[in-house]
């Protein structure tokens, strides 16, 4: 679990940065989620972009949390950063 301050300094870094991961028009495939997975493992923090048209964009980021245990750090527009230990 990252603490605020832990949270900040991630956002800064990954402000002007282009997402990694790009989640298309068919959504939070196998194959997405396991892309994510394994930057994850290399990176530790990414960022990832969601679809055009996701009405829900919370839920969204919350089921590739889930999908990768991964922690959710910020989620803003369609961009979400992400993070595991």
């Amino acid at each position: 679990m990252l603490t605020k301050e832990q949270k900040k300094e991630l956002i800064r870094k990954f402000g002007p940065e282009t997402a990694s991961v790009l989640i298309g028009q068919n959504g939070l495939t196998d194959s997405i989620s396991d892309e994510i997975k394994s930057q994850l493992k290399v990176k530790k923090s990414i960022k990832v972009s969601l679809p055009h048209g996701v009405e829900d964009r919370g839920a969204m980021a919350e089921e590739i949390c889930t999908r990768t245990g991964a922690e959710l750090v910020d989620l803003r527009g369609r961009k979400v950063i992400l993070h595991k230990d």
